[in-house]
Order: C-alpha cells, then structure tokens, then sequence
C-alpha cells in the first residue's frame, strides 16, 4: 500500500532530519527508536519517536520520549529479566517526555497534515531534539552518573528508583530516600509497601 503524503513527510523527517544527527554521535536505529548502548557498563540511553495510536492517512501525531537505560536497575526492578542491548524506552530507568525537558510540563505532540506548511514541523522536532532531548541524554556520561541523578532527583520517585540505587552502591542514600518516603507518606497501603522494601534492602533480599 503507498504511503501518502503526510505519512512520507514523517518517514523523512526521521530518516533525513533525526536520524544523521543521531548517527553522528554514535546512536543506532532501529525503526523509531536511536539507542546508544555501553556494554562495559551495562547503560544506555535512548530517544523514541512515538507515533499516536489514533494516527490516519492524512494526519500523523507523534512525540519524543527520551530515556537512560541501566542494566542492573531492570534486573532487580523486573525479577531477572534483561534487555540489555535490545532495551526500549520503556525499560529504562528513567523516562522523559519532550514535554517535560522543555519546560511546558505539558503533554506534547507535534502533528502533520496536508495542510501543515513545508519544514516546519520538522525545523521545530530537530530544534527540540538539539535543545532539549540530546543535551539531557547526554549530560551523563556514565552508570554512577545516571543512578547519581536518580538520587539527586528523585526520579523515578518510587521502589523502582530506591532499589536501583541501593543495588547501585548507593546503599546509605537509598535508605535515607526510603525513609523519607515511609516518613511522608499519608497512605497506610503505601507504608506498607515501602516498610516491606525497607526490610528486603536491609535483609539484602533482592
């Protein structure tokens, strides 16, 4: 079946707009995915073009995702399974939307119809990508540096994040993040579950 205009528009601004800039600084592709993975370390990081599940022949809605992959992290937070090389946005540690790295905090999506003028669309997703996305991905540089930030930032905010810092090495920031989750949370189901982790960190039982 041809593709129609808006749906090539969309297949060049990935393949002739993201995709050279990507290559250039070592990510591979893989459909709409450009992934850079560190064996040595077990790390990665990714940026996902996300395509609208509502998408039509003649309107293409789309959005970027960017994530940081650990190895270690996905293991201990999904009982021994690895994706190592082959890991998508979804299994990473942490996980950003465009609309969250430009500021807005919105929910955003960019869009292309037969109506949208030429380029830009495009001129606006690589801008984005070169301002925004690439500059957060690439500010860490390392495994520590990536489990740093999670505790820096407290994100992902949850037993995810608190768990992959103690297996991470950060054992004394870990709990000291747990316990200040157990102290500020109003939840009695939540306290639960949080003094469970607490147990199993120091019990070692991961």
């Amino acid at each position: 079946m041809n593709k129609t205009i808006v749906q090539t528009r969309f297949d060049n601004l990935v393949s002739s707009g993201l995709w050279p800039v990507l290559k250039e600084l070592g990510y591979r592709r893989q459909g709409n995915n450009f992934r850079q993975y560190f064996f040595a370390e077990g790390w990665g990081r990714i940026l996902n073009v996300q395509k609208s599940a509502f998408n039509a022949s003649d309107r293409v809605q789309f959005t970027l995702n960017a994530g940081l992959y650990l190895l270690a992290a996905e293991r201990v937070n999904n009982w021994g399974r690895v994706s190592a090389e082959q890991f998508l946005e979804p299994d990473c540690l942490i996980r950003k939307r465009i609309g969250r790295l430009n500021g807005t905090q919105q929910d955003t999506w960019y869009e292309l119809t037969p109506t949208t003028p030429p380029g830009v669309v495009e001129q606006q997703v690589l801008a984005d990508v070169q301002h925004y996305v690439l500059p957060y991905l690439q500010r860490v540089q390392s495994g520590p540096e990536l489990l740093a930030q999670v505790v820096r930032e407290r994100d992902p905010n949850n037993a995810d994040g608190i768990r992959a810092a103690f297996v991470g090495g950060l054992r004394q920031q870990a709990l000291a993040w747990l316990n200040e989750e157990i102290a500020a949370t109003i939840y009695q189901y939540k306290k639960a579950e949080l003094l469970r982790l607490q147990a199993q960190l120091l019990a070692e039982e991961l």
